[in-house]
Parts: C-alpha cells; sequence; structure tokens
C-alpha cells in the first residue's frame, strides 16, 4: 500500500502544507507526532482543532492521557488500523509528523531489543534523579554520540532507554537502529520533507512560541498538572517541562520564554540530524508547494 509522509524539524510547515495537499488527492491525515498523541497537549503541540482541520480527515490524535506514556508499539499498532481504513475508503493516508521514531516504526516496524532490566534501570532513574539529565547524556555522549545528538538531556526515558541497551548488548541504540532501517518495508512510502534556511526556521519557531503563550499555554498547562501532576509523562514534552519548572516557581517569566524558545531551537537541529541520515526523503521549501504536489500526483498515481 502507498503511502505519503511530510516530516521535517517542528515549525517548518508540515501540517499547512498537508491541509493543502490532502483535498487534492484525495488524502486523510494520520498524525505522526509524539507530541500530539496526548490528549489536552494541545495549544503547545499545535495541535489542529476539529474547527481547523479544513474539513479532511485527522486520525492519531489524543491517543493517550497525560498521565500515560506514549507507547511507539501502540502507536504503530493504531496507526496500521487506520491505514487500512483509508485504504478500504479508496482515500490515499497522508502521513505528517516530525517524530522519526514513529515514521521508522510504522515503515519498518520496531527494533528487537533486549528486554528491560529493573535493576538496571532503577540505577539509572536514580542517578537522574540525584544528578540531573545532563549526567546521564553525558554518559551517553561517551557510548552512543549518534542518540546522545538526538535524545535531550529532559528526556528520561529515552536518555535511560538508551544507556540500558548499551549496557545489556555492548552495542549502541543507534547501531541497532541503523540496522532496522534496511530491514523490508512494511509500506510503499514516498518521504517529502520540508526544510528551511536555519536563520528563516529559527525566527518561526520564536514566534510560534510567542503565538502559543498568547493562547493560553500556560493555562493548559495548570489544567494538566491539577488533574495528573506536575510529573506526568506528558509533560516532558518541550515547553510543556520548562512551564511546569515556571509554575514551581524555579525560573522566572523571561527566563522560561527563553528557554522554551532555545530548547525548540535544539530540538529542530536534531529532527533535521535524524531526517537527513535518511537518503530517501525527497527535500523542498514550504514554498515549493507545485513541484511538491506534482511529486506526490506522480507517485500515487503512477
Amino acid at each position: 500500500m502507498k503511502l505519503i509522509i511530510i516530516c521535517g524539524p517542528t515549525g517548518s510547515g508540515k501540517s499547512a502544507l498537508a491541509l493543502r495537499l490532502a483535498p487534492k488527492i484525495g488524502a486523510e491525515i494520520v498524525n505522526a507526532d509524539s507530541g500530539q498523541v496526548y490528549r489536552h497537549l494541545d495549544i503547545g503541540t499545535d495541535k489542529p482543532p476539529l474547527g481547523g482541520q479544513g474539513g479532511v480527515l485527522h486520525h492519531c490524535l489524543d491517543l493517550f492521557d497525560p498521565g500515560e506514556r506514549g507507547d511507539v508499539a501502540r502507536f504503530c499498532q493504531l496507526a496500521d488500523q487506520v491505514i487500512r481504513e483509508i485504504g478500504e475508503r479508496r482515500h490515499c493516508p497522508l502521513i505528517v509528523g516530525g517524530t522519526g521514531l514513529y515514521l521508522r516504526g510504522l515503515l519498518h516496524g520496531l527494533v528487537s531489543l533486549p528486554r528491560k532490566d529493573p535493576q538496571l534501570r532503577a540505577e539509572l532513574e536514580t542517578l537522574f534523579q540525584k544528578e540531573g539529565g545532563e549526567a546521564l547524556h553525558d554518559r551517553l555522549r561517551q557510548v552512543d554520540l549518534l542518540s546522545a545528538r538526538r535524545i535531550h538531556p529532559h528526556d528520561p526515558t529515552r536518555l535511560i532507554r538508551a544507556l540500558e541497551v548499551f549496557h545489556l548488548t555492548g552495542r549502541p541504540l543507534s547501531q541497532w537502529q541503523e540496522a532496522h532501517r534496511f530491514q523490508e518495508r512494511r509500506y510503499e512510502a514516498l518521504k517529502i520533507g520540508l526544510q528551511l534556511d536555519r536563520k528563516d526556521l529559527y525566527d518561526r519557531i520564536n514566534r510560534r512560541v510567542e503565538t502559543m503563550l498568547a493562547r493560553g499555554w500556560l493555562q493548559e498547562v495548570e489544567n494538566i498538572v491539577r488533574e495528573y501532576g506536575d510529573e506526568a509523562p506528558a509533560l516532558t514534552n518541550i515547553g510543556y517541562r520548562e512551564l511546569v519548572l515556571y509554575l514551581k516557581k524555579k525560573v522566572d517569566w523571561e527566563t522560561c520564554v527563553q528557554q522554551i524558545k532555545q530548547n525548540s531551537r535544539r530540538f529542530a537541529k536534531r529532527q533535521m540530524t535524524w531526517f537527513r541520515a535518511d537518503p530517501e526523503i525527497l527535500w523542498y521549501s514550504p514554498d515549493q508547494y507545485e513541484e511538491i504536489e506534482k511529486e506526490v500526483r506522480q507517485f500515487y498515481e503512477g
């Protein structure tokens, strides 16, 4: 079955492109953003509201409560089901998102890794609590530089898993993932990547943060903390964790806003590192719409 994938860094215009393209090719949009899979994470993930979906069916939004851990395997299972149903309606599945792990799992299945080691994980979690994410990140950088470039120091789930895999197998997680990339595909896919000049992208990200805050992002975080607590897994997403620190009076407002912008820019850089490693992605500027539509039609209708 054929899929169209629109990927790229945060703030590059993926959703806008998808909404413009979908009606032209008879597509339904399948979300592949690890923030938008959470209920109540709306403003800070730029989740398309019901009234702002342009009459295009959207899928795989709001799959998990903020207190749950977003599970890649569960996402792939649900996305597979949705894609089958879209095909039965003779529509085109249009996969949109910047979470490389979700896209890789969807196309190639999940990497077969060793089971979790409770004792090792407990030790790493204790280290994270005592010394912070930077200490774990330094350890990861020494044994798996590529994974360290992809994983933020404030992402304990992925940091701990990457270190756990190395300690259990003696082999970096990035090597497991790279070998997995060459496994047989589960779908035939055209990958469209959006890229901008770095300055333009960073300016977009900064403006996007300001817009989200003006729309009530802080109130959204307050509501989530009130119902699920300030350690809910969903709140590890960029922007949410910084706003939690502000609510706990650990940073002032100006520092909080600057940290959100800076961490969002760093996240975009890590996303580009991930996607540039994939030679199958066809890169376009967001304003090259006609060229993108032509490429998509040739692939899907050919």
